[in-house]
């Protein structure tokens, strides 16, 4: 392995927990200080306590909910963390793609596209004055 000089560091957070999200921006900032790029990619995790692909006919608050608090809940505190900062500085770079889509757009379902659409449409929604 090449030495490129760049120092990597990884600290978990649940991303259907908004406090663990932000107690792990907190020790991000500590450590390496403002955020300039937020890629939000989250990993289905074991166990995703509901967390599934229910059909159109299965799709209902309840069923749903648990994808809305992974993707996009989870997405915005991560956000959250870092927009404010971004926006003082003048400069954002914000991600947002599914686990799977963010190493391969065709790994998954067609089903999945709107998901990894959705995800970085929200990101940019929130970049727009």
């Amino acid at each position: 392995m090449i030495d490129a000089g760049i120092e990597a560091a990884g600290f978990a957070a649940d991303v259907m927990d908004p406090a663990s999200v932000a107690a792990a921006f907190d020790r991000v900032k500590e450590r390496f200080g403002q955020v300039d790029v937020l890629e939000y990619s989250p990993a289905p995790h074991n166990p995703a306590p509901g967390l599934s692909n229910p059909t159109p006919v299965e799709a209902g608050h309840v069923s749903i909910q648990p994808q809305i608090d992974h993707y996009l809940y989870g997405g915005l505190a991560a956000t959250e963390q870092v927009l404010p900062g971004m926006i003082e500085r003048g400069s954002a770079t914000i991600s947002c793609t599914t686990g799977g889509s963010s190493m391969d757009p065709m790994a998954g379902p067609a089903e999945f596209t709107a998901t990894a659409i959705g995800s970085s449409a929200h990101a940019r929604s929130l970049l727009r004055p």
